[in-house]
């Protein structure tokens, strides 16, 4: 996954150089995961989907405070945390 985007970054600049930077996974117990993100941080599920590898992934987020966390599901155990930030919005348009 990692060279497919470095192969689609090298192919959409024309100038800029590519830096890919490996992604820190936080992973851990999904029941754990879930458990802290909707009892420390107050985010509720709030968009959910399938990889290409069938893996689940699920957008939480707290529409109060904006927070969100971007998790992983490595299977029904395992949860990782790929991203997670403040100032959470729904764009109209890009």
């Amino acid at each position: 996954m990692k060279n497919f985007l470095l192969v689609v970054a090298l192919l959409l600049s024309t100038s800029a150089i590519a830096v890919v930077r490996p992604v820190p996974l936080l992973c851990s117990d999904a029941k754990t995961v879930v458990g802290i993100l909707q009892d420390e941080y107050g985010e509720q599920p709030y968009w959910a989907g399938k990889t290409a590898t069938d893996a689940k992934t699920i957008l939480f987020v707290n529409t109060k405070s904006k927070t969100w966390s971007f998790v992983y599901f490595m299977d029904e155990k395992t949860a990782c945390l790929m991203s997670s930030g403040i100032n959470f919005k729904i764009v109209e348009s890009i």
